[in-house]
């Protein structure tokens, strides 16, 4: 059986309190990274629901079928919160407390005033490649 992933999510580019730039890096049992990519998350307002992203932590994540996004992570036991998923997503507005993926290019692709992730469908397909089931997920 193979070990568990441990995914790691370090906060890079900060805009405003609206939303925060990461990086992402997926972390075999030996430390090898296997996987990186960029995330985009809301920015920090005292973890509440929909308009803030989740705390420094650690947690397991596990698939998921969600009605809205489909095949999609589940994160569990995030304090006073549910339902934080990573799923697909380019812009700020794609999410309400949940984490996108994708690749980061430090471009406002849609002009409202903020930086965008690109190829986020394809790269949230590769991400789930590598992680199957689930991992467990490190916020710094």
């Amino acid at each position: 059986m193979m070990s568990k992933l441990n995914v790691i999510i370090e906060p890079i580019h900060f805009s405003e309190d609206v939303q925060v730039i990461g990086h992402l890096t997926v972390h075999r049992s030996d430390g090898e990274i296997i996987f990186n990519c960029s995330t985009l998350m809301l920015g920090w307002k005292d973890n509440q629901r929909r308009v803030s992203h989740i705390p420094e932590g650690v947690y397991d994540v596990v698939r998921h079928q969600s009605p809205k996004f489909g095949d999609c992570y589940l994160v569990k036991d995030v304090p006073n919160r549910s339902h934080i998923l990573f799923h697909k997503g380019n812009y700020h507005r794609d999410t309400l407390g949940c984490i996108l993926v994708g690749e980061y290019l430090g471009t406002d692709i849609d002009g409202d005033g903020f930086d965008d992730i690109v190829n986020s469908a394809k790269t949230f397909n590769k991400f789930k490649q590598v992680c199957g089931e689930g991992f467990t997920l490190q916020v710094l």
